[in-house]
């Protein structure tokens, strides 16, 4: 991966969140996002309002179970 803003000394003081139409790449986005960090050895924490669409939550799981970092699903 080409280093990018995230590759500063520190994680992000904020949470990224990324918003966009169904098939917009959001969970591709967010997979580089979070194995870039992950090989940085920064902590990850990935939270999911999706509650809607069917197996959205699993994916993610998986990608976290895969990256060992924590996973969240938002109630509302």
């Amino acid at each position: 991966f080409k280093t990018i803003a995230t590759g500063e000394a520190l994680p992000p003081a904020r949470a990224i969140m990324l918003v966009g139409m169904h098939v917009a790449g959001k969970t591709s986005a967010l997979a580089k996002l979070a194995t870039e960090l992950t090989l940085q050895k920064k902590p990850v924490v990935i939270v999911s309002a999706d509650n809607e669409r069917m197996g959205a939550a699993d994916t993610l799981a998986g990608l976290c179970s895969l990256l060992k970092c924590r996973f969240h699903m938002a109630e509302d």
